[in-house]
């Protein structure tokens, strides 16, 4: 059995089925620790080839939403001037921020479910406080 799949990786190494791995023509990282544990060897092999977990991924994309939400609530609020349709924008700002953030509350408390340690997790975001620190600002 053993031979079988021996033989099919040379057959797929012969047609150049590895040939795209990021990887190729690198050398060996061989400054790994022996002693290290598996979980931690998996990772350096998956971030040096461009992978990293699925949580930590995530914590990207929750972080990246609320830089999104909150830079789209700031150009509003340098835009205010005390005239009637600024008024109306921030109040529309205002009530989208709001949104956004219960739906990205709403993922921290899944991603604060997925993280394996509690030192990763995500505090959840008080909009009417950064509604208040914006104005200040």
């Amino acid at each position: 059995m053993s031979f079988d799949i021996e033989e099919q990786i040379r057959d797929a190494q012969d047609a150049g089925h590895f040939n795209n791995l990021p990887s190729v023509g690198k050398p060996l990282n061989l400054t790994r620790n022996p002693f290290a544990q598996q979980e931690q060897l998996a990772h350096d092999i998956l971030q040096g080839n461009g992978y990293t977990l699925p949580w930590v991924e995530e914590k990207r994309s929750i972080e990246a939403q609320i830089n999104k939400a909150t830079q789209q609530l700031k150009r509003t609020w340098v835009r205010y001037d005390g005239s009637r349709e600024a008024a109306y924008s921030w109040r529309a700002a205002k009530q989208v921020y709001r949104e956004a953030i219960g739906g990205i509350n709403k993922r921290i408390r899944s991603f604060n479910l997925k993280a394996p340690n509690p030192h990763f997790h995500l505090l959840a975001i008080d909009p009417e406080a950064n509604i208040r620190d914006i104005q200040e600002f």
